[in-house]
């Protein structure tokens, strides 16, 4: 982590250094994981807070989308680690109410798969199954189509935490099986680490 925010923050530096705007707003993306990783969340919202501002100054829709799931995930993150229901339900609006620019053109459709993830993770930990079917089978129709494989071990892995909650155990197993066997494609350890948790978990 220190040396990729030191070439994040040297990134950083150029960027702002040579005017190149566009980049800008991903690199504060960058840093905000970085911290967000590090659980320093209050760092993390305030990179997310400086790219969603220069996503918009660049009027680059593309990055005001992602900036505000980022945005909206550290807040998300912030509320599960202190366990603040209030963040988590904020984080919820907050992702509702940017997912409306992401369904607004046909353009953007491969970008609202995070936001179908994320707000299906939100209504899984709610208990609010229905609601969480809903928008996980969307996340899956759309990563599915886009080949987001990656994405798409995520939301397998609602998919399965859905049927745990149901006791529908067979079926729970076999999403995270199918979502490690993604992982393991993408040769992503820490994805492989993660689900192996949730496999771990539920049996």
């Amino acid at each position: 982590h220190e040396r990729a925010m030191k070439t994040a923050l040297g990134a950083l530096a150029m960027g702002e250094k040579w005017g190149i705007q566009a980049e800008l707003p991903d690199i504060y993306a960058i840093i905000g994981n970085l911290h967000k990783e590090k659980q320093n969340y209050k760092m993390a919202l305030a990179a997310a807070e400086k790219g969603v501002q220069l996503a918009e100054e660049n009027r680059d829709t593309v990055s005001i989308i992602y900036l505000h799931r980022v945005r909206a995930m550290f807040t998300q993150g912030m509320g599960a680690n202190s366990r603040d229901t209030a963040l988590i339900h904020k984080s919820l609006k907050m992702h509702l109410a940017a997912l409306k620019l992401a369904e607004s053109s046909p353009r953007f459709e491969k970008y609202r798969i995070g936001y179908y993830n994320n707000i299906a993770q939100v209504y899984v930990k709610r208990r609010e199954l229905d609601k969480a079917l809903f928008y996980v089978t969307k996340g899956i129709a759309l990563a599915t189509k886009y080949r987001q494989l990656l994405l798409l071990t995520y939301s397998y892995t609602w998919l399965s935490q859905i049927y745990l909650q149901q006791k529908n155990y067979a079926q729970s197993t076999a999403y995270l099986g199918e979502a490690l066997k993604l992982a393991r494609q993408l040769k992503n350890p820490f994805r492989e680490m993660e689900i192996s948790d949730y496999l771990s978990e539920g049996l």
